[in-house]
């Protein structure tokens, strides 16, 4: 595994940008939080707090490099709590009530992970969520709705948490059984939940390991055939790293 690792890093530094070779070398343990930070840092002052679809995506990245506990976290909690609608969501550019949902997931269960946020406004998010969760929201290979419930209730205690949670548990195991969702896609899940398995279900973490490692291609990277691009394909090795070296 630690070729596999390795092998992937290396990747990341020939075809990454900045920000990515830092995650990388972070996720290897070659360099502390620091580097990472300042990179996220620059590019999140001014720009994400007004824009929630890019914030998410840098405290992801953030959240991979276990560096959640830098000063610009917390500048960037205020902003996106001030940004919070009354109803508790946030609206990126697509304003579809689905993904208002989503998106609110997202960041909420990533915030929920800061030692920055409040937690009124964390509530106020998972009680919209809560109250519009039907079953059928994560059935059938809905990934991006069943990720953003699962990380913000397993992340934030929530009266209605353990129920939603157990859907999910199994909707992501029977999406992973039917091929609806690969193996990195639910390991993704349960790394944002930082956790190794849902309730729910009996798929774990440590059952797709080998099935990553398996999915690396002869370069180092990860590849989607539907998306075979040079950027996706270093998210999708970032992705990879942040899982194989939890």
């Amino acid at each position: 595994m630690n070729a596999a690792v390795e092998r992937g890093a290396a990747f990341v530094e020939r075809a990454g940008s900045e920000a990515d070779r830092r995650l990388a070398a972070r996720l290897v343990g070659k360099t502390g939080s620091e580097p990472l930070a300042l990179c996220c840092a620059q590019a999140l002052e001014g720009a994400a707090a007004g824009d929630p679809e890019r914030a998410w995506r840098w405290l992801a990245r953030l959240a991979d490099g276990r560096s959640l506990h830098v000063p610009v976290v917390e500048r960037l909690c205020r902003a996106l709590e001030a940004g919070q609608r009354e109803d508790g969501s946030w609206q990126g550019a697509d304003a579809s009530p689905d993904a208002r949902l989503v998106l609110t997931g997202l960041l909420a269960g990533h915030l929920a992970r800061t030692p920055f946020a409040r937690p009124e406004a964390l509530e106020r998010a998972a009680d919209l969520l809560a109250a519009h969760f039907t079953p059928e929201r994560v059935k059938q290979g809905a990934y991006w709705p069943l990720a953003a419930y699962a990380q913000t209730f397993a992340n934030f205690p929530h009266e209605e948490s353990d129920g939603i949670l157990q859907w999910c548990g199994r909707e992501l195991e029977r999406d992973y059984r039917c091929g609806l969702v690969d193996a990195l896609r639910a390991a993704r899940v349960f790394h944002w939940c930082d956790t190794r398995s849902l309730p729910g279900g009996s798929l774990g973490l440590g059952e797709l390991v080998g099935p990553i490692a398996a999915l690396q291609q002869p370069d180092g990277g990860w590849l989607d055939p539907a998306d075979p691009g040079p950027a996706a394909r270093v998210g999708l090795t970032l992705d990879a790293l942040a899982v194989l070296t939890r």
